[in-house]
């Protein structure tokens, strides 16, 4: 199509995952864990609940929200979906412990961090200093050099073409999306 999209088919969380979940369950999933790239964010204009809007719609679907976003760190249940979120940048990691439970909470959440003033594991930190530093080289990585100018737009535009094909490429995927305040 002209807009470059195709016939890409958006629908809404809880649509989309409905059958498959259905389907999972059927051959004998126990669990079923949501990977989100949805954030959860607040400014003065306001907070961007994505990720709890997710929750809020896949609840009794899902057992647990693994989120990718902001990396604001999120420890917490919604609408009966235990949610949990890492800090960026490598500063700590999230956690969620399946538990027998006797009193019908399932879920341990929390978000370790790295920099909490406390004793450090060297040999945590060295791997997770390894892993930022490959990470941070892949994303510095020149991809393409453009000599004409390619202004930041609202809609589809050259740039944001250039850089989802760049991460659609290199990532080796069918399909990436970048969000506007990325460019």
């Amino acid at each position: 199509s002209s807009d470059g999209i195709g016939t890409l088919d958006v629908r809404q969380a809880a649509e989309a995952l409905g059958p498959v979940v259905e389907w999972e369950r059927d051959r004998g999933a126990d669990i079923v864990v949501l990977l989100a790239q949805a954030g959860s964010a607040c400014s003065v204009s306001g907070c961007d609940e994505e990720l709890f809007d997710l929750a809020h719609e896949v609840s009794g679907l899902v057992d647990l929200i693994i989120a990718g976003g902001d990396g604001v760190a999120i420890d917490t249940v919604v609408a009966g979906v235990p949610v949990v979120q890492a800090l960026g940048q490598g500063r700590g990691w999230a956690v969620a412990d399946l538990l027998e439970s006797r009193n019908g909470t399932p879920w341990r959440l929390a978000v370790e961090r790295l920099d909490d003033g406390g004793t450090v594991d060297s040999a945590v930190a060295a791997v997770v200093a390894r892993h930022a530093e490959e990470v941070d080289s892949l994303v510095r990585r020149v991809v393409a050099r453009v000599r004409l100018p390619m202004p930041k737009r609202r809609r589809p535009s050259s740039l944001s073409r250039l850089v989802a094909d760049a991460f659609r490429n290199g990532g080796r995927t069918d399909l990436a999306l970048v969000p506007l305040d990325m460019l």
